[in-house]
């Protein structure tokens, strides 16, 4: 029986640098570090797998019990087993994206006996953060509110602050811009037909490009190309500034009442905002013109009745 391979699927696996994990106690032959605590704890009593296939007198193989430990990859993968269909069973699709070969690991002899890869999907990991669900929600629903072709590009373009990414870490004290413009795009027909967590893989997908290695490149391209021309045709904006603190600057008079853009434009910024009776919430200006405004107020009013159904069913 022929087996059809996923048709189309695109996906990012971002792989650690492959370690060797030796065993926490000394085993026959050596002693070594600790890395991964259970891991390293069970190569003590099956300390063979620490060791290397050896080749002796006619061509016997044995096991040198070395403790040079088992070979051990951390991967992330933007893709989730749903994504390759039915039931899986061999033959495993994307076997050469999904599984770590690092050079000179996969000979018999004088290599890792064990190699462990651990592959997470970060996809679908739907306990998302408020950012992710709101601007799924609002991109979704403006989207549809537009009335655009089904077949036009609609994009989402994020503003990302990177200095947590860099290794090494940017210099104490360092204020420099350190933004990241990720995007993600796909048409109005599947934004606007599939169920909202569509919009927050790709939202959520569009985040975790922002890497050391990306803000690197843009570095690269701004300094060859010059500042680019940001296509803002059809496109959603979205800078998160509830943890920039605004209202907690001090200049003598107390804290500011307000911290955040004055009116609604291309760029919808999320702030902290704060009621007559002190409780605070998170304030999103949308910028639309009246009629669509009143179409997207009632696309969110609709999602969130149909979301309510679904809490009580």
């Amino acid at each position: 029986m022929a087996l059809l391979q996923p048709v189309s699927l695109v996906f990012t696996v971002r792989r650690q640098e492959p370690e060797l994990v030796v065993p926490t106690k000394p085993t026959p032959h050596e002693s070594c570090k600790e890395r991964i605590k259970a891991l390293v704890k069970a190569l003590v009593f099956y300390y063979p797998f620490a060791g290397r296939l050896k080749e002796g007198p006619n061509r016997k193989l044995k096991v040198d019990c070395t403790g040079e430990g088992v070979l051990f990859v951390e991967a992330d993968a933007d893709v989730t087993l749903e994504d390759f269909g039915d039931s899986l069973h061999p033959p495993f699709p994307c076997l050469d994206e999904l599984l770590s070969k690092p050079p000179g690991s996969n000979d018999l002899l004088n290599c890792p006996v064990l190699q462990i890869q651990l592959l997470r999907d970060i996809s679908d990991n739907l306990c998302c953060s408020t950012f992710d669900v709101l601007t799924a929600c609002i991109w979704r629903c403006r989207t549809i509110a537009l009335e655009l072709g089904p077949d036009e590009d609609v994009r989402f373009i994020c503003i990302v602050n990177a200095r947590s990414k860099f290794n090494p870490p940017l210099p104490l004290g360092y204020y420099g811009n350190v933004l990241g413009y990720p995007a993600a795009q796909t048409t109005a027909r599947e934004l606007s037909q599939n169920p909202l967590e569509f919009a927050v893989k790709l939202v959520k997908k569009a985040k975790a490009k922002v890497t050391d290695e990306y803000m690197k490149l843009t570095a690269d391209l701004l300094v060859t190309r010059g500042r680019p021309n940001v296509n803002t045709v059809r496109s959603l904006i979205v800078s998160d500034l509830t943890r920039v603190r605004l209202r907690e600057v001090d200049f003598g008079r107390g804290k500011a009442e307000f911290g955040g853009p004055v009116n609604g434009r291309e760029i919808i910024s999320f702030y902290i905002w704060k009621n007559k009776e002190g409780k605070e919430g998170i304030a999103v200006p949308v910028c639309l013109p009246a009629p669509v405004m009143e179409s997207f107020a009632k696309e969110i009013n609709r999602m969130l009745t149909d979301a309510g159904k679904a809490t009580s069913a």
